[in-house]
């Protein structure tokens, strides 16, 4: 059995639900924030993600980062240490959808050589009738940047685990790879 560590940065405009999407995923869907609070500094919870199919698990630490841009003096400092981003947008507003581009490109610049990828994730799908972001451009866009493309629900918590369930298989492959190819050289 086998523990791995990753780092996975919470990333995108502010109010788009970075916060409420990382409380829904840590605790199993079953806390939903009724108030709104916007994050002031980066916030860190942990989970562990069983990796179906082995014994192996990967604990997930989650570090949500403010979006105020006012807020982001130190953010560089945190994207540094992180291997994943959930790069968060809102379907219902193009603008954040527009803004995640620019926050995969400063997770990457300031990760360098240990950015290992993520996921583009487009929050608030439940409000359907003001989408403004079809599935079809997150698509688009996550694949033209070497992402995986994932919608939910924070509110009702629908599709929650998906994305984080994909990064820990994501992150998990990845050391098995490195693994194998060391035994290989060995």
């Amino acid at each position: 059995m086998v523990v791995l560590r990753a780092k996975c940065a919470i990333i995108g405009d502010q109010t788009v639900g970075k916060s409420a999407v990382t409380q829904a995923f840590h605790s199993d869907g079953s806390h939903f924030p009724k108030a709104y609070t916007m994050t002031t500094h980066p916030e860190l919870c942990v989970k562990s993600v069983n990796i179906p199919d082995t014994q192996d698990s990967v604990e997930l630490m989650l570090i949500d980062l403010p979006g105020e841009e006012a807020l982001q003096e130190n953010i560089t400092s945190y994207l540094e240490d992180c291997n994943m981003v959930v790069v968060v947008f809102d379907v219902t507003r193009s603008q954040t959808f527009e803004n995640s581009i620019t926050w995969l490109n400063k997770a990457r610049t300031a990760a360098g050589a240990s950015f290992m990828g993520g996921v583009l994730l487009g929050n608030k799908a439940d409000l359907d009738a003001r989408r403004e972001v079809i599935r079809e451009q997150g698509e688009e866009v996550a694949r033209t940047n070497d992402l995986d493309y994932f919608e939910c629900s924070a509110k009702n918590g629908s599709e929650i685990d998906t994305p984080f369930h994909f990064i820990a298989s994501m992150f998990h492959a990845y050391y098995k790879d490195k693994v194998g190819q060391f035994i290989t050289m060995a």
